[in-house]
């Protein structure tokens, strides 16, 4: 869950509202987010799917660590097997960086943009450095 308590009487934040609400109408099932102390990994939620006719338990987790781009930008995709295994797929590098292409025997959760320059992964484009680029779980409406 990324929300945070909020009680009767708390001057809450609108992120931890609009956290809240994400968490409440299952917005969170294996959502993909920075770590609380962001890194070169990524964070997943707990959720359920299901991998080909396999259905799969997460009990949330992290990516392996990601590894920086040598030359030009990349996008890569955190994906889940049918045993509950996250894995990441790297893009190619190219000036103007596409997601690579779907694997057919995994889910993919999410693309992440990745600079040269970054250390940590972040929720959102802070301008440089690495972020999650495309939420592409199906169970949003994903295309598959």
């Amino acid at each position: 869950m990324r929300s945070t308590d909020v009680n009767i009487g708390d001057n809450a934040t609108a992120a931890q509202y609009n956290a809240l609400r994400k968490d409440a109408y299952g917005g969170s099932l294996l959502l993909v987010h920075e770590q609380s102390s962001p890194n070169m990994t990524v964070r997943v939620e707990s959720g359920v799917c299901y991998v080909g006719a396999t259905r799969v338990i997460y009990a949330g987790g992290n990516s392996p660590t990601i590894s920086n781009p040598s030359s030009n930008p990349r996008i890569d995709l955190i994906t889940i097997d049918s045993s509950g295994t996250i894995g990441v797929t790297a893009g190619a590098e190219n000036a103007s960086p596409s997601a690579p292409t779907y694997p057919g025997d995994k889910i993919v959760l999410a693309e992440i943009y990745l600079r040269t320059s970054g250390t940590t992964i972040r929720d959102t484009d802070q301008g440089s450095g690495h972020y999650v680029k495309n939420d592409v779980r199906p169970i949003l409406g994903g295309a598959y």
